[in-house]
């Protein structure tokens, strides 16, 4: 079984339906984001949260959300975008809210061959 860094079971999934995908070369940006959950805050789940940063992000551009991973303070998620400078401005705009449901932290990858999602699926496999 896979740890978290202070030894506690470690959870997560990965998309392998994304394996063959024949498109990837549409959507070359990988995104990835850390997402912190308060240990006080139990009405937040991973699916909600999940589902928030998606559908933000599907308001201007393609979306493959292909692995999400808890971690000790939160989950880790991977997808790939086609539109990079969209997603920027729209989490520019999600960290400055003052009524943010969580704290996150994301980064972009110019990655057209999906090396981070071939390198995650080597780890489960």
């Amino acid at each position: 079984m896979v740890q978290s860094e202070s030894g506690k079971p470690a959870t997560g999934w990965v998309d392998m339906g994304y394996v063959d995908y024949k498109f990837k070369k549409c959507c070359p940006f990988n995104l990835q984001f850390s997402v912190e959950i308060p240990n006080d805050n139990d009405t937040i789940d991973f699916a909600t949260l999940e589902d928030y940063f998606v559908d933000e992000l599907k308001k201007g551009c393609v979306v493959h959300l292909v692995a999400r991973v808890a971690t000790d303070f939160g989950f880790i998620m991977d997808m790939y975008i086609d539109d990079a400078e969209f997603a920027s401005e729209k989490l520019a705009g999600l960290l400055e809210d003052d009524t943010k449901m969580v704290e996150f932290g994301c980064g972009f990858n110019q990655d057209p061959k999906w090396k981070e999602y071939k390198r995650i699926v080597k780890m489960v496999k």
